[in-house]
């Protein structure tokens, strides 16, 4: 046997016990009348080259449950769905659209309708975007991802699940959004909300009376609204 298969046997030999005691593998070492330093490189870079991908398609929190089996073998484990970023963006809109916009938007869930109230300073083709990030690598930095990984549901289109309130800028944009988070949170229709509904009066009156508010804050009619 060559010097490098030599070394290569001894190297295979530690990776198979790795997971075993480190008493065993100083036995290993010193049998070998080689440096440790030199096997102990020699064996990550065995690591490196054994290292085979798997991936699963995402169907929810179940997915993580396969994925632990493999969790002390050679296997890594990736996951991909059935949704792309390419194919979540409608393509036909162009730069000028209302997408481009920033202001208050929702983003409701294709499955149950749980809606997701937010505000965004960048356009909202950028915000969804974020948002499908959030989805597609279980950071959970977005309520409305969350909802989808932990219930399974699916990641909708942008024009079948982003609705755009309100795009024009100003001070009353906050008072918009903390409306329809309101409004849906009273409903139970807010995915992982951790607002404390606290009653509002003059809330309570505009829903009573079937209104909405709009860029300035002004109630007004569901039929007079205008969703862009």
């Amino acid at each position: 046997m060559d010097g490098g298969g030599y070394l290569r046997s001894w190297c295979s030999l530690l990776c198979t016990c790795e997971a075993e005691n480190a008493i065993r593998q100083r036995c290993i070492y010193r049998a070998s009348g080689e440096p440790c330093t030199v096997l102990w490189c020699l064996c990550g870079l065995c690591r490196e080259n054994d290292k085979k991908w798997i991936v699963f398609t995402f169907f929810g929190k179940e997915t993580y449950h396969i994925s632990r089996i493999f969790r002390h073998t050679h296997l890594l484990v990736a996951f991909k769905t059935k949704n792309s970023l390419q194919s979540l963006l409608n393509t036909r809109y162009k730069s000028g659209d209302n997408f481009q916009k920033s202001g208050v938007y929702q983003l409701t869930c294709k499955k149950c309708g749980k809606k997701y109230t937010g505000q965004t300073g960048r356009n909202f083709e950028k915000r969804f975007k974020e948002h499908f990030h959030s989805f597609k690598y279980n950071n959970y930095n977005s309520n409305f991802a969350q909802h989808l990984l932990e219930t399974g549901h699916e990641f909708g289109k942008i024009d079948d699940t982003m609705s755009i309130l309100y795009y024009k800028k100003g001070k009353h944009l906050d008072i918009i959004e903390k409306f329809y988070i309101y409004r849906e949170t009273k409903d139970s229709n807010q995915p992982k909300d951790k607002h404390t509904v606290i009653y509002n009066k003059i809330f309570e009156t505009i829903i009573g009376k079937g209104m909405n508010v709009d860029e300035r804050g002004t109630p007004h009619t569901k039929h007079d609204h205008k969703q862009y």
